[in-house]
């Protein structure tokens, strides 16, 4: 569930509160984007019951809750699903990516689709289902993914463990590699995790617009960026 997070769900400059209920239900105060009015925002306040997961494909309306990171391409907020007839009172609560940028490099394919493709390529179908993550159009092109939290320095032996036998050769797989050349591109900021439906923890690795391409699968890089994970533990 997501108290903790609803704690801190801000809708609007002028009012930062968000009443808890309970453990389960919350006063969701968010900013509401309509995809098929996406230069049009307004505040609204629900009684909802949140939890993780992803948005059903062609989901219109969506609640925008706090900034949860922001890095070099793009800002990273909490989001979810809004209160209807047909759902009732539950949302469905991930994440979704502002780009700063609509182009990227010589790309000429948008930043929110360069990085969904990454995405698919690595996680899909395998660990996540193709629509875990979409690319909709609110106010700018942006990217909606599963939220996945920050993993503790008492889980980056497993995080280690779980890049170095799926994570990393699914990138090299997908004929992806990250680049191991900069310094600020492989960083424990980077591997997150999630529970699946069993409790069982799994990591992944974030931030794949700046993925190069490997076209011959070679595998040098990912003991490359496991050391430089491990010089920084």
């Amino acid at each position: 569930m997501l108290a903790s997070l609803l704690e801190c769900a801000v809708s609007s400059p002028r009012d930062k509160r968000c009443n808890i209920v309970d453990d389960d239900t919350a006063v969701l105060r968010m900013s509401l984007v309509d995809a098929n009015h996406p230069l049009t925002c307004q505040f609204k306040s629900y009684q909802a019951r949140a939890t993780f997961g992803y948005p059903p494909a062609g989901t219109k309306k969506f609640g925008i809750w706090q900034e949860l990171g922001s890095g070099a391409d793009g800002t990273v907020r909490m989001a979810s699903t809004v209160p209807s007839a047909i759902c009732g009172s539950c949302v469905t609560a991930f994440a979704v990516k502002f780009f700063h940028e609509v182009s990227h490099g010589e790309e000429t394919k948008p930043p929110a689709e360069i990085e969904r493709d990454h995405y698919r390529a690595i996680y899909t179908p395998h660990m996540f289902p193709k629509h875990a993550f979409q690319v909709v159009c609110l106010q700018q092109q942006c990217l909606l993914l599963p939220y996945f939290k920050p993993t503790p320095k008492n889980l980056r032996g497993k995080a280690l463990e779980e890049l170095e036998r799926n994570i990393f050769p699914a990138m090299t797989n997908a004929k992806l590699r990250l680049n191991v050349d900069e310094d600020d591109e492989v960083h424990w900021r980077h591997v997150l995790n999630y529970c699946d439906s069993n409790g069982a923890i799994h990591f992944v690795f974030i931030d794949l617009l700046r993925l190069l391409p490997n076209p011959y699968s070679h595998k040098a890089w990912e003991s490359h960026a496991l050391g430089l994970l491990r010089q920084r533990m």
